[in-house]
């Protein structure tokens, strides 16, 4: 009995009204302007629902009403649209916009007075259909870039919104047809207002997400920057003293061999003190260089070169010998140019081999050191 009693149009305004109080919650939560933009559509939205629904003992002043329904409609729909916008970018409000609407307010609220609901009831329905599809569009943009299922509630939701205003234009205007339409609508609005709350959790979530994403990438850079030198762009000390204890206990573990050579550049002493520190820098980054195409890990700690070339546990891996014939012949017959005065560093034989033998409690180690010449 209540029901048959009550305007749709009554009921639609406070089941939005409600939307709204919901979505204002949600704001104290998450401060968003893409929710003070649905806010705002809400509110609108009822507004104009209650303002039809309203019954005035003039007629010329329910012509009117209904046409400045029509039009508080329309700028509902565009609140969505804002929203929408805002989601990606913050949205400017320019001049522009109220110039535009100020014509199409002077016409729903004057044309009604002389065309009567007609001069509303087509160019109204058929505007909000427009703004309302141009809403859904706009979230279904957002859910092709942040894969939102929120969005995509809330644009089906604004595209069958639309579509009831449009079958309201292109179908009968028989008032129990329109009164059905809008209880459906009632049922639409719910479902968009589930969508939003669900779009803005999920924001939160992916806001979330993305932080951490960032925070990850910066700690990775933050641990290249202080594992490797600046200078030469080789790993450093920090980076050795990280891996030579797990190197160790696999070398135990398997008994396999572990080498660990240093490399000592020819007469740097005598390049700083005649071409100047800032040679020996292209000096030392140019040794960095080679030996970064030709060994598995190179360090720099105090102008030495540090590599690390474990033999794999099959015992595949490069003998420490052959490695470092391997190393000196490169240098010798390539060569590192750097100045005109220093035609090549390493044209003599710059390393001499040392051999040890290391006794561990678990089984030998080989240790082979290479020392300046």
């Amino acid at each position: 009995m209540i029901s048959n009693q009550l305007d749709p149009r009554t009921l639609g305004g406070i089941a939005t009204l409600l939307v709204a109080a919901l979505l204002c919650l949600l704001y104290v939560y998450r401060r968003r302007t893409y929710i003070v933009c649905w806010v705002c559509g809400w509110i609108i939205t009822a507004l104009s629902m209650l303002l039809a629904a309203h019954k005035f003992g003039s007629v010329k002043a329910s012509y009117t009403a209904y046409g400045i329904s029509q039009f508080l409609a329309i700028v509902g729909a565009l609140g969505f649209v804002l929203a929408a916008d805002a989601y990606r970018a913050r949205p400017r409000l320019v001049r522009g916009y109220a110039l535009v609407l100020l014509p199409v307010f002077m016409w729903f609220s004057l044309a009604p007075l002389v065309l009567h609901t007609a001069a509303a009831f087509g160019p109204g329905h058929l505007l909000i259909a427009g703004a309302l599809a141009a809403a859904a569009i706009g979230h279904l943009r957002v859910l092709r870039q942040t894969w939102l299922l929120g969005a995509l509630v809330v644009g089906t939701t604004l595209l069958a919104i639309a579509g009831s205003h449009l079958w309201v234009l292109i179908g009968t205007h028989a008032s129990q047809e329109v009164s059905r339409l809008t209880y459906i609508d009632v049922g639409l609005y719910l479902v968009g207002a589930l969508g939003m709350q669900l779009m803005a959790f999920e924001d939160m979530t992916y806001e979330l997400q993305l932080t951490n994403r960032r925070l990850e990438t910066a700690q990775n850079e933050l641990r290249q920057l202080v594992i490797t030198d600046a200078l030469t762009g080789t790993r450093n000390r920090r980076f050795f003293d990280e891996i030579i204890g797990r190197e160790l206990q696999r070398h135990r573990r398997y008994r396999s061999p572990l080498s660990i050579v240093f490399i000592d550049i020819d007469r740097f002493k005598a390049i700083n003190d005649t071409l100047g520190h800032e040679t020996g820098d292209r000096v030392l980054r140019e040794v960095a260089i080679f030996l970064l195409r030709n060994i598995r890990e190179a360090m720099d700690p105090e102008g030495k070169i540090l590599i690390l070339e474990p033999v794999l546990p099959d015992g595949n891996g490069p003998h420490p010998g052959k490695l470092l014939d391997v190393t000196q012949l490169a240098l010798h017959r390539g060569g590192i140019r750097t100045v005109a005065e220093w035609e090549t560093l390493f044209a003599s034989a710059g390393l001499k081999l040392a051999e040890t033998r290391v006794m561990w409690p678990e089984g030998p180690t080989d240790m082979i050191i290479a020392v300046p010449a």
